[in-house]
């Protein structure tokens, strides 16, 4: 006797604890359907830069299509740092300072490309540099897990946004 609304809080609710965040607090946005959740994730990015942000680049593996037409479309510059078509984590700890890093696009589950990215050692980086970049005055960077099994999420951590009680 579960609403569709229940539903979608469960689906939303495996993603956090398979990425590692069920006991984290996180902002999340979910949709159907491949191409269309990625071009909403990339939106929702670039819609929170400020005005003259220049132009903002996403981290990455071995992304879907999709992410490359994105990249085409919405403007950003797009990094592969791969690692047999993962995302290489050295590399990727290294990148997140830059101050045009606005988002990293993992992979898990991915049947259509083979990847799961280790997406709980990509979201500790995150944790720690988003820390680090918030008290400087920059923008958190955001996780768009792209998880081709269960939805498109977009999560952002509630310790690098501003105050989830006034959004």
């Amino acid at each position: 006797q579960k609403s569709r609304k229940d539903f979608e809080g469960d689906l939303v609710a495996f993603q956090r604890h398979f990425l590692g965040g069920l006991h984290k607090d996180v902002e999340a946005v979910s949709t159907g359907g491949g191409t269309r959740s990625i071009n909403v994730a990339f939106e929702t990015v670039l819609r929170s830069l400020p005005e003259g942000f220049g132009v903002p680049r996403v981290l990455t593996g071995n992304p879907h299509l999709a992410v490359e037409r994105a990249e085409r479309r919405f403007g950003f510059a797009l990094t592969r740092l791969e690692d047999q078509g993962a995302i290489d984590l050295s590399l990727l700890e290294q990148e997140l300072h830059a101050p045009d890093v606005i988002a990293v696009y993992a992979q898990s589950l991915s049947y259509t490309d083979g990847i799961s990215d280790d997406v709980p050692r990509v979201l500790d980086l995150l944790e720690a540099v988003n820390v680090e970049r918030v008290k400087s005055g920059l923008i958190a960077v955001s996780l768009i897990n792209d998880c081709c099994l269960a939805f498109s999420v977009l999560v952002r951590f509630a310790a690098s946004l501003p105050s989830m009680a006034s959004s």
